[in-house]
């Protein structure tokens, strides 16, 4: 009966199930990657990592909470959860950045210092790796994240109707 008054309910409560999955899976997926991260730091020159300490990205306090599942609730609780999976998407897509520079980092000096590179010669290197990278992060905006998040939602056909009514 309630479909009756609401029958968009059925594809807001399936949107509003896909935006919390999404949020959780990134949240998971974020605390993995501060882990590999963390490893990867650990493996670098003092100098890479005061160059990369600047750079944060605030993860978005997401508070799950139980949502009723009748007229605006729904509409609600997909509008509570499309901004934070879109901050989340934009760490996500930064830390994978940080991990893929870590990674050519730690092999590519790693290398360098076997050829007899100077400190001098990988200290410099170093630091235009990161000052790339930090332009690079300056260039990952929220619409980045959406363009993203956009292929993920067309792909498993989400109806994203209210996302941002």
């Amino acid at each position: 009966m309630a479909d009756l008054f609401y029958p968009d309910n059925p594809k807001r409560e399936a949107r509003m199930y896909e935006l919390v999955d999404d949020v959780g899976t990134l949240v998971n997926d974020l605390v993995n990657d501060a882990g590999d991260i963390k490893r990867l730091f650990a493996k670098v020159d003092v100098i890479v990592r005061e160059l990369y300490s600047h750079i944060s990205v605030p993860i978005p306090s997401s508070h799950m909470k139980k949502f009723e599942f009748h007229g605006s609730k729904l509409r609600d609780a997909i509008h509570g959860a499309v901004h934070p999976r879109i901050q989340l998407k934009k760490a996500a897509i930064i830390n994978g950045m940080l991990r893929a520079k870590l990674n050519t980092i730690v092999d590519s000096f790693g290398m360098m210092k076997q050829l007899g590179y100077t400190q001098q010669q990988l200290d410099g290197a170093q630091r235009n790796i990161a000052a790339e990278f930090v332009t690079e992060v300056s260039q990952i905006t929220d619409q980045t994240a959406l363009t993203e998040l956009g292929v993920l939602d067309r792909s498993r056909g989400s109806w994203t109707n209210e996302d941002f009514k």
